[in-house]
This record gives C-alpha cells, structure tokens and sequence, in this order.
C-alpha cells in the first residue's frame, strides 16, 4: 500500500526515509508490512503523500 503511494508520487524509498528520518531499510520493511507503526509514523506518511491518515489505516488492513 505505501509503495503504491510512493509511485504515485514518483519518490524513491532513498528520498521518502530521508523525509521520514529512518534508514532506507527501515521504511523497505515498512512497505513490505514487516512492522507495526506507530501514530507519529502514520501521521508523518500522511502528510508527505498529502492523503488523509484513515485512507492508509483503512488500506492497511485490506493488505491482511
């Protein structure tokens, strides 16, 4: 789902874990759901893919 929304905003996993200050292998792992997030993270998602946060809440659990 978030690899869907970095596509769309034709970013690399380089420049969209520099925005989110985490290493590339860290937000790697968030695309591939290997994590849980945290509010503050979803928060900061949210904001740079300019989508409202209950869209990617909402797709994350259609993902499961």
């Amino acid at each position: 789902m978030l690899r869907k929304y970095r596509n769309k905003n034709s970013l690399s996993q380089e420049h969209v874990s520099n925005c989110l200050n985490i290493s590339r292998q860290a937000y790697q792992k968030w695309e591939n759901n290997d994590v849980n997030f945290n509010i503050s993270q979803l928060k900061k998602i949210a904001e740079l893919y300019k989508i409202p946060l209950h869209m990617i809440i909402t797709e994350s659990y259609t993902y499961y």
